[in-house]
């Protein structure tokens, strides 16, 4: 079912693993994994799972039912999401590509090697800007109890389908790019104090992303890269 009005949606999900598919023209594809993990931080703030324990994702029946068994398409809001948060992965995907092979001094070689282990906390951020973004948590809120990000309630809807402006590819580059030196930030401070030893360590659990990734970013809003990507979230808000 699931499959099938993504289908009908212009979208494939991949379920076998080396499936050979003929897509016609204008079709996106995703497999059945990688939506997982961005469903599970984006919706779930769970990126350390996401990354590290993609398995559970199959084998842990809790898991595997509030990300595939959500009932998406009898709503119509959580089939709007489902769609953009699939644009917003193919957006990502080549944003970060682009970002990879940047040959710019600002975007250093550490900024790339966090970037590239990143693509879980990333959506987990943003999971959290649009929650930010929509008035349905404020950062107050968060720095006092950060497990209230994942426990408050997720409020499905459209958002970059319904953003009217033209510069989507050029708001999410400016968010990845200021989260990415943010996080290379906060890398250097926790590799300093002993508290991870490599950046693939950094972005394991889903404790370190709650307890130490999210305060600390929360505490950087304020600073000029704080506001880019408050003001680039802009693309992150419900329509």
């Amino acid at each position: 079912m699931f499959a099938r009005w993504l289908h009908d949606h212009s979208i494939h999900l991949d379920i076998k693993r080396g499936e050979r598919v003929t897509l016609r023209q204008g079709f996106k594809r995703i497999r059945n994994d990688e939506l997982g993990q961005v469903l599970l931080s984006f919706v779930y703030q769970q990126p350390g799972t996401a990354r590290s324990g993609k398995r559970a994702l199959f084998d842990n029946e809790e898991i595997y039912n509030k990300v595939f068994r959500n009932r998406y398409e009898r709503d119509l809001d959580k089939k709007q999401f489902i769609i953009d948060l699939i644009d917003l992965n193919e957006r990502y995907t080549l944003t970060t590509a682009n970002l990879m092979e940047s040959e710019s001094s600002i975007f250093t070689t550490d900024n790339k090697i966090v970037l590239k282990n990143a693509k879980q906390a990333m959506f987990a951020l943003m999971g959290l800007f649009y929650k930010l973004k929509n008035g349905d948590i404020s950062s107050t809120e968060i720095i006092n109890d950060p497990l209230e990000l994942s426990s408050s309630e997720f409020i499905y809807s459209s958002f970059i389908g319904g953003y009217i402006n033209d510069d989507i590819d050029e708001q999410l580059e400016r968010m990845i790019r200021s989260l990415t030196l943010l996080l290379t930030e906060i890398y250097d401070q926790q590799l300093r104090s002993n508290q991870v030893t490599s950046v693939s360590n950094m972005f394991k659990s889903d404790k370190r992303y709650q307890e130490i990734i999210v305060p600390l970013l929360i505490q950087r809003l304020t600073t000029s890269l704080g506001r880019e990507i408050d003001e680039a979230s802009v693309i992150l808000r419900r329509r």
